[in-house]
C-alpha cells in the first residue's frame, strides 16, 4: 500500500480531533473538502461524526463546505451531526448557517431524523435555528414521525411547538385585518372630509 497523502492525513486528523494535524495537512495543501472514496464524506463530516469540536472549527475557518453531503446517502454534514448526536458541532453548523431543510437521500430534514430519533436536545436547537416544523414528504411530518416511534417527549415538545407557531401566526393574521379596516377607515375619513 502507497503512502498515505496529505488529503488523507487531513480526512484522518479531522477524524481523531488532532486539530495540529488538521492545521498540518492544510499547510501542506490538503483539499479542505476532500471525498473519502469509500463514503465520500469531507474532512469537515469526519470530525463532526465524532463530535470534535475543535478539528470542525479549525475545518471551517479553512473554509470548508458546510452544505457537503454524503455521496450515497445524500447525507448533509448538519444531517450528520442530527443522526449521530454531535451536540458541539451541530451548535457550530449552525451558526455557520448550515441549512436547516437539507434533505438527504430519502428526503428527510435534520429536525426529521431528530425526530425519528427522539433526539430532543437537537430538535430544540434546530427550531430554535428556523428549522420548518411543516416539511412533509407526502405529507408525513417531523410531528409524525414521532408519533409512528412513540416517541412522548418530543411529540409533545412538536405539538407545545406547533401551538405556539399557531398563535404567532394568528396573533399577525389579526394584525394584519386590523391593520386593512384600520386604512379603509382612513380613506373612507379623508373621502369625507
Amino acid at each position: 500500500m502507497g503512502a498515505e497523502s496529505v488529503d488523507e492525513r487531513l480526512f484522518w486528523s479531522a477524524r481523531h480531533g488532532d486539530v495540529a494535524g488538521v492545521s498540518a495537512a492544510l499547510a501542506s495543501g490538503a483539499a479542505v473538502d476532500w471525498p473519502h472514496p469509500l463514503d465520500g464524506r469531507t474532512p469537515l463530516a469526519a470530525a463532526v461524526a465524532e463530535d470534535h469540536l475543535e478539528a470542525a472549527e479549525a475545518l471551517l475557518a479553512a473554509g470548508a463546505n458546510v452544505e457537503a453531503a454524503e455521496a450515497e446517502t445524500g447525507l448533509s454534514v448538519l444531517g450528520l451531526a442530527v443522526v449521530l448526536g454531535s451536540a458541539r458541532c451541530l451548535n457550530r453548523l449552525l451558526k455557520a448557517g448550515a441549512d436547516l431543510e437539507a434533505r438527504d437521500a430519502d428526503r428527510w430534514t435534520p429536525l426529521m431524523h431528530a425526530a425519528a430519533r427522539n433526539q430532543l436536545y437537537e430538535a430544540q436547537q434546530l427550531l430554535a435555528a428556523g428549522a420548518d416544523l411543516e416539511a412533509s414528504i407526502d405529507g408525513i411530518r417531523a410531528r409524525d414521525l414521532a408519533a409512528v416511534e412513540a416517541h412522548d417527549a418530543i411529540l409533545a415538545f412538536l405539538d407545545v411547538e406547533a401551538g405556539r407557531r399557531k398563535r404567532y401566526i394568528d396573533i399577525d393574521r389579526y394584525t394584519l385585518q386590523h391593520a386593512v379596516k384600520k386604512r379603509r377607515w382612513l380613506r373612507l375619513s379623508a373621502f369625507l372630509a
